[in-house]
């Protein structure tokens, strides 16, 4: 009885252990890609963005970032904007992923841009 109890302790721990990983594992799924707001197109112009590990492009704009910082699903990058022929704008955007779709917005925005899904 005593074998069984314990097997059955380790099963336990086993599997609180696996699930810990799992978790672990989706906090820190990375946004860095390509990312598309129709499935299936991933062409630019409009459809299209291209976020780098301390960049972030699309059709009329593209960033680079000094300070990037993650919690949990939701990135911050902090730096700098263009936008258009325009010179650049200190700038902060908040990306986040909800299941397999990102959105992202530029601060002073309170509406988001997305969903998107990641390209193949």
């Amino acid at each position: 009885m005593q074998h069984r109890s314990l097997v059955l302790i380790l099963m336990a721990a086993t599997a609180v252990a696996l699930l810990a990983t799992a978790v672990r594992s989706q906090e820190r799924r990375s946004i860095v890609g390509k990312w598309s707001t129709a499935a299936g197109q991933c062409v630019r112009p409009l459809s299209l963005i291209d976020i780098g590990p301390r960049s972030l492009s699309g059709e009329d704009f593209s960033c680079d970032f000094s300070s990037v910082s993650r919690k949990g699903d939701v990135v911050t990058f902090r730096g700098e904007c263009r936008y258009g022929a325009d010179g650049p704008v200190k700038e902060t955007v908040v990306a986040r992923l909800a299941g397999e779709r990102l959105y992202y917005r530029f601060s002073g925005y309170k509406s988001e841009n997305g969903p998107f899904r990641r390209c193949s």
